[in-house]
């Protein structure tokens, strides 16, 4: 392990000591999705009516989730190690949790972009300890969650995750993502997002140089799912996974995997989680 990640499990510990494993606590991502222009896959920007569980400032009422399993042949991170933010280390990925948001001046997000480091939710689906959760609303374009595969750079000043050292992760191995997921905020869809090399902004260790003429960058291959009020299975091919409308062309490459993000849609008010994150063959 090296001394920027030692350094990152004593702030962990400290903070964690200090605010009693609070789990409104957040990171930054640098802005890495803009509102896509155009066209969309038939889905709504905001939430979906019904299916409130009543409890949205506080813990869900129990739910232990569904029976079936999903597939999982590469545990990513199921939240119940102890060690948020950071990625369980399987199979060469090393990562942290963060959040990220448009900045919309007067929106909220929780756990905080640039804030404290991201703790895990006391709940999780199947009846186990921990998933990854995030809240907010009055975002024009976007706000979502997520984590690098392959970076070990820290920030701990400002940031805590250090976006210039992210580095590819070879997915080619794998069909499709899985995990579990749910909406404290009723029925709502969000798009599940992939950042390659390709799109991803040289400054944040990709190879799209915004100044190039070939279109803006950012423009992540994304499969929207429908989240509803209790646990769900979701298991979603890479296949499903498309380029929005906007921004440079390029052809998806699994072997060039930077990330994967949850994102809501432009002014929603959302509140979700997610556990048991996999890639299944």
């Amino acid at each position: 392990m090296s001394s920027a990640w030692r350094s990152l499990y004593l702030t962990m510990s400290l903070a964690l000591v200090v605010t009693g494993c609070d789990s409104s606590s957040g990171d930054s991502d640098s802005g890495d999705d803009e509102a896509e222009e155009g066209g969309d896959d038939n889905n709504d920007d905001g939430n979906d009516d019904g299916n409130d569980d009543g409890n949205d400032d506080g813990e869900p009422e129990e739910d232990l989730g569904p029976e079936e399993e999903i597939k999982c042949d590469s545990l990513i991170d199921d939240l119940e190690h102890g060690m948020t933010p950071l990625l369980q280390t399987t199979d060469g990925r090393a990562g942290a949790w963060y959040t990220y948001n448009d900045e919309t001046e007067g929106a909220v997000q929780t756990p905080a972009a640039c804030g404290e480091p991201f703790s895990a939710a006391s709940f999780g689906a199947r009846g186990t300890n921990g998933s990854a959760r995030s809240a907010g609303s009055g975002f024009a374009e976007f706000a979502g969650f997520g984590f690098d595969l392959n970076n070990m750079g820290t920030e701990p000043v400002n940031c805590m995750v250090d976006f210039s050292t992210r580095m590819a992760y070879d997915a080619s191995a794998y069909s499709g993502i899985s995990f579990y997921a749910k909406s404290l905020k009723g029925g709502m869809n969000i798009d599940v997002k992939i950042p390659s090399l390709a799109e991803t902004p040289i400054e944040e260790g990709g190879a799209c140089d915004p100044n190039d003429g070939s279109g803006k960058c950012a423009n992540s291959y994304q499969a929207y799912v429908g989240l509803t009020s209790k646990w769900k299975g979701y298991e979603v091919p890479f296949t499903n996974f498309t380029r929005p409308s906007w921004g440079r062309q390029f052809d998806l490459n699994l072997a060039e995997l930077v990330g994967i993000q949850f994102q809501a849609r432009a002014n929603a008010d959302f509140d979700v989680a997610v556990d048991h994150i996999c890639f299944y063959k």
